[in-house]
């Protein structure tokens, strides 16, 4: 079907709705990608429950740390001197539970490590002329 513009007197088209050509893709390409993701999402799911009930560890904190651990080191530095800062400015920190005081130990400090990142012989320093 057609039909004219009766300002610039020019045909426009008018396209039907293929709903046949829909039906294909939802069952040749979207439910089999649906199926397998479904399948990769219970697996990821699995994998987040070991850790939170076999390691004993914080899934949250975890699935943050896995993120970090994929990004690059200036990325991660800038994302970690924020987080480190704001919990200073905040006072948030991490309070002395019974486990360390059962072993005599303070509460775990935030690490810092001199291997990654710019390291001391990369920084640039400026003459105060």
């Amino acid at each position: 079907m057609a039909r004219s513009d009766p300002k610039t007197a020019q045909v426009t088209e008018v396209i039907a709705p293929d709903f046949a050509k829909m039906k294909r893709i939802f069952l040749n390409d979207l439910k089999p990608a649906d199926e397998k993701s479904a399948k990769i999402r219970g697996d990821l799911s699995a994998a987040w429950a070991m850790i939170e009930k076999d390691c004993h560890l914080n899934k949250r904190a975890a699935k943050l740390l896995f993120k970090l651990n994929g990004e690059s080191e200036e990325t991660r530095d800038d994302f970690l001197r924020t987080l480190y800062g704001g919990m200073k400015a905040l006072g948030i920190g991490i309070s002395q539970d019974l486990v360390d005081k059962m072993s005599g130990d303070d509460a775990p400090a935030m690490p810092t490590v001199d291997k990654h990142g710019l390291g001391q012989e990369n920084l640039a320093t400026l003459d105060a002329a």
